[in-house]
């Protein structure tokens, strides 16, 4: 071969190089979204324990070959007895690492290779959420209160917490008799007017103060509240219903009860398998 053949293949080097490295930049963007998708529910990289272990240097902890076998398959470690895979299922309180979609050996490996990549780093990007552990603030309460009442709006101009949020049902009563129970007194002082001397000379102000605090008869009233609201959101609701039934029945023929609703209610049936009492109406009109 000539000098001048090996200049002339220099470029197909060159282009078989820039073709390994697209490629390799293709498959490592491609690990990391599989990543996102399927494992940052459950694992962090450096960012502290969920409901799986911190992957960050987890090779150095084991083995990459067993690793790559439990990924692919952890139901069967555990059912092998496998020790490790067992104590890992403790630690995780009895849960099971499900089977990953598309999971095969390769792409386990390159998921450990990502690991070891990103173990590398100050900090990962699959660090996960990190809750700051700076004592909260009354600045703090204030702003979450108006995020979730919605008196502020989100930045994204999306609807408030409270929205789509809310305390119901025995949640809600319990909130409401807990403050006759736990409230310390720290704030209420003079709301609505009240003051009582009483009180004032006993802790200094007449602020909110619940049973365990000294104030039977603020337990009392929140008693009284949870039953009012309980009362009131019932009898709303018996005559609501019962007119809204006047109107349109609410409930539907006992045959539409045996067969579900997905077939007369949504058009189509969620469980075709176990259909066991057709009704004979239309799944489409």
């Amino acid at each position: 071969m000539t000098p001048k053949s090996r200049i002339l293949n220099y470029p197909a080097i060159l282009v078989a190089l820039a073709l390994l490295t697209i490629q390799g930049t293709a498959i490592s963007q491609e690990t990391a979204s599989y990543f996102k998708q399927n494992c940052i529910s459950c694992h962090t990289i450096g960012g502290g324990r969920l409901t799986g272990p911190d992957l960050k240097n987890v090779t150095q902890a084991k083995d990459r070959a067993w690793l790559s076998r439990f990924i692919v398959d952890p139901r069967a470690m555990l059912d092998a007895g496998d020790q490790y895979a067992l104590d890992l299922q403790k630690d995780a309180r009895g849960a099971v690492m499900p089977a990953l979609p598309g999971m095969t050996r390769q792409r386990a490996e390159a998921l450990l290779d990502l690991i070891d990549a990103e173990s590398k780093l100050e900090k990962s990007q699959f660090i996960g959420v990190q809750i700051s552990d700076r004592p909260l603030t009354q600045r703090d309460l204030d702003l979450g209160r108006e995020l979730f009442l919605g008196t502020l709006p989100l930045n994204g101009g999306g609807p408030s917490c409270l929205s789509c949020h809310s305390v119901h049902g025995i949640n809600g009563l319990w909130g409401v008799l807990s403050v006759g129970i736990f409230a310390n007194g720290a704030y209420g002082a003079g709301w609505n007017g009240v003051v009582r001397d009483e009180m004032v000379k006993l802790y200094g102000s007449d602020g909110v103060r619940g049973l365990l605090y000294g104030d039977f008869s603020q337990f009392v009233m929140q008693a009284i509240d949870c039953a009012v609201v309980a009362g009131f959101g019932f009898a709303m609701a018996y005559v609501w219903f019962k007119l809204s039934n006047l109107i349109t029945p609410i409930r539907v023929s006992r045959e539409v009860e045996l067969e579900g609703l997905d077939g007369p209610e949504m058009g189509v049936l969620g469980y075709p398998d176990f259909q066991l009492h057709p009704s004979g109406q239309k799944l489409v009109e």
